[in-house]
């Protein structure tokens, strides 16, 4: 039953599902875009169901780049921005989103073959074993991504606070040169 019913679906609309749910959580809203990515990925080790894991990495690409895309323009918009530079970003961004969603995306699918071929002689502990090797490989890319982005953040505040501080005491060193020639001419 399950099966015929996730035969039906058309493949545009798995890729579709995909990106939208990841570009939805890109934007800090949380639903399952890491699920739906998984769930995608070993659906194509099912040649029944037509999809390509290629396109699944493209969608989910696509998604992630224009979340983050969104988040930078509101953020900078709304929340004050860390002077960087959208092109920057965007460069940053697409190569991370791209590699993220391509490197989930196969290595799922390649673990789903294998555990499809190991289903075959053993059970459904291959599978088991699989989803939890890439949940895990999942949390592992998150942790190291939150990590690098609070310490790029953090260097960035610390330079905007550095900026800030040589802003302030700028006028400061043109007004003592301005009072010592006062009390000079005041003195004469």
């Amino acid at each position: 039953m399950v099966s015929h019913l996730l035969q039906s679906i058309p493949p545009e609309a798995v890729y579709l599902i995909v990106g939208l749910m990841i570009m939805v959580e890109s934007l800090g809203i949380p639903v399952p875009g890491e699920i739906a990515l998984v769930t995608a990925a070993v659906l194509a080790t099912r040649h029944t169901m037509a999809l390509s894991p290629a396109w699944i990495a493209i969608a989910a690409s696509a998604g992630a780049i224009a979340g983050d895309s969104v988040g930078f323009l509101i953020g900078r918009r709304y929340g004050g921005s860390l002077r960087m530079p959208y092109g920057r970003f965007l460069a940053a961004n697409a190569s991370g989103g791209i590699v993220w969603a391509a490197g989930m995306t196969f290595l799922i699918w390649f673990l789903g073959l294998a555990a499809e071929q190991w289903l075959t002689r053993f059970s459904w502990l291959g599978l088991a074993a699989a989803v939890l090797g890439g949940l895990g490989v999942t949390l592992l890319v998150r942790r190291k991504t939150r990590s690098l982005t609070r310490q790029a953040e953090a260097e960035a505040q610390a330079e905007a606070e550095a900026r800030a501080a040589e802003a302030r005491a700028e006028p400061r060193a043109r007004i003592e040169p301005d009072r010592m020639a006062g009390r000079r001419e005041g003195g004469d």
